[in-house]
């Protein structure tokens, strides 16, 4: 695959009193068939062999008028971005746009709007493009600022779909208000109260009502056009001390559980809080969260597709990862059933040495507090497996993640670390073990040879008996700033699982080798980068919203530049 990628970063032009500037991103693709690693049998692979998605936004800011407004156009040919490996999409116009004054503490928007309200478990408008999602709310949004301690929102719209709409409507409004108290007012508290209604549109009411009228006379039930959610939320700090709790409660609505379960209609609620301490050297995070019933979207069958329909975000209750052998196992963020536990503690341990921890635990909702404490010692056979049918109360995720950073000197410092999951793949992805137990250690180092060049090395194993098997990783790059970069790296399926797709001529699977060679030229405000790359098919997760990515095989473009 040939990657054109062309980012234009932000420069300005003064144009009367305000500014001008801009960005542009292009990614053009090039597919080349591979067969033994999956990357076959989709339009891309066997027929159209490119693609291109490319986004060009225009801003413009005058900060005398108190306004501001954007256009974004975005293109797509032959697109993989928005469903991998099962449609080539093709289309072309306005992808945003907005509009923004300000007169006299009242903010005006109209156009796309990106927002949130709380943590986002009631609404939450927002883009990641690296899993094509792109969820503005088009309409109108006012805020207003009452006084130094209190503000008002409120907004309308329909959800963005690509470039379209969903023809659903969702209002919004948010009650805000901000306190410090006490003798030295050291006591700050920041809360809000928030309201969502959404409105189902005609056309997808008829498609419901279709597939209710097909189910038995007993399991019919009478839809509903609107659905409520309502949460509060309040973040209260002191001193070194930090407690977020929100809770949140929707009207009954329907559940879209899985594509071959039929719909329901529930009443759900969520509960997210976190308790934080902080000092210098050390900080700690400890989260929990609750999930009944909350799904929320825009068009309850999905429209386009699952991730581009969601009204709201569930924050994640595991660690986020980059590291390529840790993050294959990731979980998604469950909307009908899940229990949350996570502690999170950093330390510096002296001037060149730090340390950092993560433990976290999901279960299925009708986990007991039992059953957590039982799980941290081992994960239960009786009801963490699946196979038996019984999935209330189940161990569905359980991670141990420790690392040292080490400095060993001004020139050379480390990454050392061991990654525990206990992932149950056959509830996350309808297949495999439902205990998958996988071991990730890793390994980093960076040395600095000199102000203007340094060497990166990367080294991680994993090991686990299903899925693709065991894995290493090793990565070399050489920098040389501000200028240049280059990279190899090969992910080797060293010892095969279940799910390997190659097999040699004597009928035994065999291990594949993924490479992956990159360089990268910047000059002043342009910057080249030049890849070819071969990935496993596997879930990629961002925040706690996973989708599948299938097997890759060609060349990456990325250039960077400003206008």
């Amino acid at each position: 695959m040939v990657m054109l990628i062309v980012s234009v970063l932000p420069i300005s032009k003064v144009f009367g009193q305000g500014t001008i500037y801009g960005d542009l991103e292009i990614r053009n693709d090039y597919y080349v068939r591979d067969s033994l690693i999956g990357a076959s049998n989709t339009a891309q692979y066997d027929n159209l062999k490119s693609s291109v998605d490319a986004w060009l936004t225009v801003n413009y800011a005058n900060p005398e008028w108190d306004f501001d407004a954007s256009v974004r156009l975005d293109g797509f040919l032959h697109s993989n971005l928005f469903n991998p490996g099962r449609e080539a999409y093709t289309g072309f116009g306005i992808g945003r746009f907005h509009l923004r004054k300000t007169v006299n503490n009242l903010e005006i928007t109209g156009g796309y709007i990106y927002d949130q309200l709380g943590s986002g478990l009631i609404f939450r408008a927002y883009e990641d493009r690296a899993l094509g999602i792109d969820d503005a709310l088009v309409g109108v949004r006012t805020d207003y600022k009452i006084s130094e301690a209190f503000s008002i929102k409120a907004m309308a719209g329909m959800r963005k779909q690509r470039l379209g709409m969903d023809r659903s409507v969702i209002a919004a409004t948010e009650l805000k208000s901000f306190q410090s108290f006490g003798k030295e007012k050291d006591w700050n508290m920041s809360s809000g109260i928030a309201a969502v209604n959404r409105t189902l549109d005609q056309e997808s009411m008829d498609a419901i009502v279709a597939i209710i009228n097909s189910y038995p006379l007993d399991e019919r039930f009478l839809p509903t056009y609107n659905s409520y959610a309502f949460s509060a939320y309040n973040q209260l700090n002191h001193k070194r001390w930090g407690w977020y709790l929100e809770g949140a409660w929707k009207s009954k609505d329907l559940q879209l559980v899985s594509l071959t379960e039929p719909l329901q209609l529930d009443a759900g609620s969520a509960l997210f809080t976190t308790v934080s301490y902080a000092k210098p050297g050390l900080g700690a995070t400890l989260l929990f969260k609750r999930t009944d019933n909350f799904q929320s979207r825009s068009n309850p069958l999905g429209g386009e597709t699952i991730l581009n329909s969601a009204i709201n975000f569930l924050p994640p209750a595991n660690r986020q990862l980059s590291l390529r052998l840790p993050a294959r196992y990731q979980p998604a963020s469950q909307e009908i059933r899940e229990m949350g536990l996570s502690l999170d503690v950093n330390w510096k341990m002296n001037k060149s040495m730090s340390l950092h921890g993560t433990y976290s635990q999901i279960h299925d909702l009708g986990a007991t507090p039992g059953d957590f404490i039982n799980d941290l010692l081992y994960a239960r056979g009786s009801i963490s497996g699946l196979n038996s049918g019984k999935t209330e109360g189940a161990l569905l995720f359980k991670e141990v993640y420790l690392d040292v950073e080490w400095k060993h000197s001004k020139k050379w410092k480390g990454l050392y670390g061991m990654y525990y999951t206990m992932y149950n793949r056959l509830f996350y992805e309808g297949e495999g073990l439902a205990q998958t137990f996988v071991y990730s250690p890793f390994f980093r180092w960076t040395h600095r040879i000199s102000r203007k060049v340094s060497m990166k090395y990367e080294l991680q194993y994993q090991h686990t008996v299903d899925d693709f098997g065991q894995w290493v990783y090793g990565m070399i790059q050489l920098n040389l700033p501000p200028k240049l970069s280059f990279a190899i790296s090969d992910m080797w399926n060293l010892q095969t699982g279940p799910n390997v797709l190659s097999v040699s001529q004597e009928g035994s699977k065999s291990g594949i080798h993924y490479y992956s060679i990159f360089m990268s030229y910047t000059e002043k405000q342009h910057r080249l980068s030049l890849n070819y790359a071969k990935q496993v098919a596997g879930i990629v997760c961002t925040g706690g919203v996973c989708r599948y990515e299938p097997a890759f095989n060609g060349f990456r473009v990325n250039l960077v530049t400003s206008f």
